[in-house]
């Protein structure tokens, strides 16, 4: 089943939150559906991804994070902007832009909470088997845009012809990487050598 956000009643002009919708319509997702976002800017807080579901983000359509510090959530000590934690077969597909607008909203829960860093994730990932990101951009200026898998993460997380643009360059996220053995809980965490040439089509493998 294919759920079109708009049809749901999702504001696509970046001029009201879609936080309660969003979240309502990936909770009530059945098993195997798809969200899709048409070419639109949807304004949202935090979202929590399940098991067996697909994000579809069309070419021209954002995800971005509200102004409205408040609507986006901590996980322990890392605010998040999209977060899947004990689920499998989750996919984030298209060729649209997830953008956590970190920035405002770091500064924002500094001053909330008296500390002089907050740290920020665009996408966390939490105990996590058969996980694929394709041909999606992260765009953040201000938060890490994907933190490595944490906990007991299984096989088949993916990136494929993803984007990642940070504050000081741009990566590709499927380039010759160098392992780190002691974050490795059964998939490959990797950390670019160097600003890659495109296309490329290699993805993550496992350990």
């Amino acid at each position: 089943k294919v759920i079109n956000v708009q049809d749901i009643g999702a504001d696509a002009t970046g001029k009201m939150d879609n936080t309660a919708i969003l979240q309502k319509a990936i909770d009530d997702l059945p098993a195997q559906g798809t969200l899709y976002f048409p070419a639109g800017l949807y304004r949202t807080g935090s979202l929590n991804l399940k098991s067996d579901m697909t994000l579809y983000v069309d070419d021209q359509a954002v995800i971005k994070g509200s102004d409205d510090f408040r609507l986006h959530q901590f996980r322990k000590s890392y605010l998040y902007f999209i977060k899947v934690e004990d689920a499998q077969n989750v996919r984030i597909l298209g060729h649209g832009t997830i953008d956590a607008n970190g920035g405002p909203i770091r500064r924002a829960w500094q001053v909330e909470k008296n500390k002089r860093k907050v740290a920020g994730r665009n996408f966390l990932s939490v105990n996590v088997k058969n996980l694929t990101l394709k041909n999606i951009t992260l765009l953040d200026k201000f938060f890490s845009n994907y933190k490595p898998p944490v906990g007991k993460s299984g096989p088949g997380i993916n990136f494929i012809n993803c984007l990642i643009v940070m504050s000081l360059f741009s990566i590709k996220a499927n380039v010759p990487f160098i392992i780190s053995p002691k974050l490795c809980g059964g998939i490959l965490v990797a950390i670019p050598t160097a600003i890659p040439p495109a296309p490329l089509t290699n993805k993550f493998g496992n350990c």
